[in-house]
């Protein structure tokens, strides 16, 4: 079994804007604290309302948004004065840039606050410049507004993307890790997968499952020979977002003869009188002081631990299994001071029948 591992221990801008649209205020109020900061001042403030009020944040920036997609931010405005303050309405300029409407015009007592959101859909990759500026009963107020767009990248990396089993014998079963990585700026949606070859299989991933930017996730590839012989296949994960799918090359090979080994993730049946299951698997790499070996019934568990000690060897003869069925085991590993690292990968393997 591969993937066993050592446990570790445990400044405002003051550009002036023309107002183009006008819109209803659309706010929250929020009764809290005042919030201390300074209200962004530009050219086209008046000082009576920026006395009065402080807005956070000072400057709105949407940086890097992909292009057609959307980002909002909530912006506080607090009352920091003795007065009550009237918000009249919200006016807000520049390509891309809006604000939701809804709300009457409100007044803002002493200490309270209101919340509403600006949000950014950027038409092309140009940076652009607005400004949202807030009318009151004592003036308007005006709150920089900066964006800059980017293309859709989307990138979907698998690795290892170059699987090899070895060789198994006949009907027996070994499973690898795959992690898929969405390092691209844009959500992927898996449409579908394709398994050409009824040898491998996959679990932990289906159609239908979306990565966000960023996002990991890991799956895990089976090889089960059902014959003898050699078998290889290209695996693909499809996605309308990428120009071409994520290939995995996958082979191994079966045999009829008993013990055959595969790099360490063997499992081999005895078809003895007294049916067992040896299990073998490569060492760590760090200094360990020995293995635990656990066994299911289902694949991916849940598992419980067979070996009543610490196993030193790097293999493991389980002689309670029964004919007929079918078992699925993994391997952790024990430093010094008894800390556990996370199951190995899981290798099966069905017992035949007497």
């Amino acid at each position: 079994m591969r993937g066993t591992h050592t446990p570790q221990p445990r400044g405002p801008l003051t550009c002036s804007f023309r107002l183009v649209t006008l819109f209803p205020l659309a706010a929250l109020l929020a009764y809290g604290a005042a919030l201390s900061g300074c209200a962004s001042v530009a050219a086209n403030t008046d000082s009576r309302i920026a006395a009065k009020i402080t807005v956070v944040p000072e400057t709105v920036q949407f940086n890097e948004v992909v292009v057609g997609q959307e980002n909002s931010q909530t912006l506080r405005v607090t009352n920091t004065s003795a007065e009550a303050v009237r918000l009249e309405a919200l006016r807000i300029t520049g390509k891309g840039f809006s604000v939701a409407s809804g709300h009457s015009p409100l007044t803002l007592v002493p200490g309270h606050s209101a919340l509403f959101t600006v949000a950014f859909i950027p038409a092309s990759a140009a940076p652009v410049a607005g400004a949202l500026e807030i009318e009151a009963d004592l003036g308007t107020l005006s709150v920089p507004l900066e964006g800059s767009g980017e293309k859709a990248a989307p990138q979907l990396q698998a690795s290892p993307s170059v699987l090899n089993f070895g060789t198994l014998p006949v009907h027996s079963a070994a499973a690898q890790t795959v992690t898929l990585k969405n390092d691209g700026n844009i959500a992927i949606s898996i449409s579908s997968i394709g398994l050409p070859s009824a040898a491998f299989s996959i679990s932990g991933l289906s159609s239908g499952t979306t990565l966000s930017p960023g996002q990991t996730l890991q799956f895990r590839v089976t090889f089960q020979p059902p014959v003898a012989g050699v078998a290889s296949s290209g695996i693909t994960i499809n996605s309308p977002s990428l120009s071409s799918p994520v290939k995995l090359n996958v082979s191994g090979s079966g045999s009829s003869s008993a013990g055959s080994s595969a790099s360490g993730s063997t499992t081999t049946t005895s078809p003895a009188t007294s049916p067992s299951v040896k299990l073998s698997w490569n060492g760590s790499a760090s200094s360990v002081a020995g293995y635990h070996v656990y066994r299911g019934s289902a694949s991916g568990g849940p598992y419980s631990r067979i070996s009543s000690s610490t196993v030193t060897a790097l293999g493991y003869e389980d002689a309670t299994v029964q004919a007929g069925n079918r078992y699925y085991y993994v391997v952790s590993a024990l430093d010094a001071s008894g800390d556990e690292s996370a199951y190995s990968n899981e290798a099966a393997a069905d017992v035949p029948n007497q």
